[in-house]
């Protein structure tokens, strides 16, 4: 019986690999290049207008972002008396300083990309966002245990109704191994522990996924603890203190729906019996051909934001980070400090022989060692000293 279930084995095995060809659907490799549009007309005359234009891929392309350059964007009002042109930053992203526009007009977005095609939305009204109530976090032990973080909002005259939340994260850590070094002009010498340290560093992460929630069916225009992002137990996040800015917009019903649709398309999507891909209906169509198919949409209005701050003393100790053991080390020799010299790696300690003489640096991996592989070790202007 058992040369039996071998022999099984291996035929099925061999069955497997012989039946396997590769199947490349041709959706993967069509590149419809179709033009994609997100951002807010911010009219509140404090925040930016942020645009980010770009165009789709394939999916067999290594890169994921192909912006749209050299575009020519406009704000236009609908009684025609606006005309105010955006400005391109940087890879496909345009941008106007803050400018306050009459909230009782409708506002669009005229594109002229650098080839000559031009793209409009759809007049949209202008929503003014409520403030942010709250924004708070529970330490939650029961289903999926984590840190879930919140935020409590209200419109006392009930013309919000449909909103959308995004969020930065600037988080404080550690690198798993401290070094008061740094080869410097092929001379090992004390680092400067303020501006050149690499132990505490500072990341940035912005959010990816899409904050949704609708008071439509509510008496009241109030949404109590709407999740905004859940942290798990021992993530590097809460390793030391933990910043989230959380971004509040209100959206007509018309975009809520798009990005309703885009969720589920983006986030639901694992089995036949969940929801399944809706075609995206944007606000945005190409002047010249209207079959042509154009991603995004484009809302007016303004952004209320609130920042917290977490620290790991505030959540229940088994929550809290624990740092992996320490890395392995070895002693770089006098005779082979090239690697020093030239970056590749970073010494820690000194190490003397028997007598007392140096005869090398300890090291290790840099990912060990330079947390600014990571992160920044630049402190935020806002962040507290202590």
């Amino acid at each position: 019986m058992r040369r039996f279930n071998y022999i099984l084995t291996v035929l099925l095995m061999l069955a497997t690999f012989a039946c396997k060809e590769r199947f490349n659907p041709p959706e993967v490799d069509t590149n419809l290049n179709y033009l994609t549009v997100e951002g807010l007309i911010n009219t509140s005359g404090v925040d930016s207008t942020i645009i980010r234009v770009s165009r789709t891929v394939k999916l067999t392309n290594k890169t994921t972002l192909q912006p749209e350059l050299k575009a020519i964007l406009t704000i236009e009002s609908s009684d025609n008396t606006i005309k105010r042109n955006l400005t391109e930053r940087s890879f496909g992203v345009y941008y106007a300083l803050p400018f306050a526009l009459d909230a009782t007009k409708q506002y669009r977005l005229r594109i002229k990309t650098a080839a000559g095609k031009e793209y409009v939305s759809d007049f949209t009204e202008v929503k003014v966002s409520p403030p942010i109530d709250e924004v708070g976090f529970d330490a939650q032990t029961t289903g999926e245990p984590g840190i879930q973080i919140y935020a409590n909002t209200r419109d006392a005259t009930n013309k919000s109704r449909y909103y959308k939340w995004d969020f930065v994260e600037i988080y404080e850590f550690d690198s798993r191994v401290y070094t008061g070094y740094i080869a410097d002009n092929r001379n090992i010498r004390p680092r400067n522990s303020i501006t050149e340290d690499i132990f505490t560093c500072w990341r940035t992460v912005n959010s990816n996924t899409i904050v949704l929630a609708s008071t439509a069916k509510l008496t009241n225009d109030v949404l109590n603890k709407t999740p905004i992002e859940r942290i798990s137990p021992n993530n590097e996040r809460l390793s030391k203190k933990y910043s989230i800015l959380v971004n509040q917009q209100v959206l007509t019903k018309d975009a809520f729906d798009f990005w309703e649709i885009l969720r589920k398309n983006t986030e639901q999507v694992g089995s036949i019996f969940d929801a399944q891909p809706s075609q995206l209906q944007g606000n945005i169509h190409s002047v010249s051909n209207p079959d042509e198919i154009v991603i995004g949409y484009i809302s007016a209005g303004t952004v209320q934001h609130k920042r917290i701050f977490i620290d790991p003393a505030a959540i229940p100790r088994e929550f809290r980070y624990i740092k992996p053991p320490t890395c392995p080390f070895d002693t770089i020799k006098v005779q082979d400090y090239s690697g020093f010299y030239s970056g590749y790696q970073i010494p820690i300690l000194p190490v003397y022989d028997g007598p007392g003489a140096q005869i090398g640096y300890l090291t290790t991996s840099t990912a060990c060692i330079d947390c600014t592989l990571r992160g920044t070790n630049i402190r935020p202007s806002f962040w507290p000293a202590f």
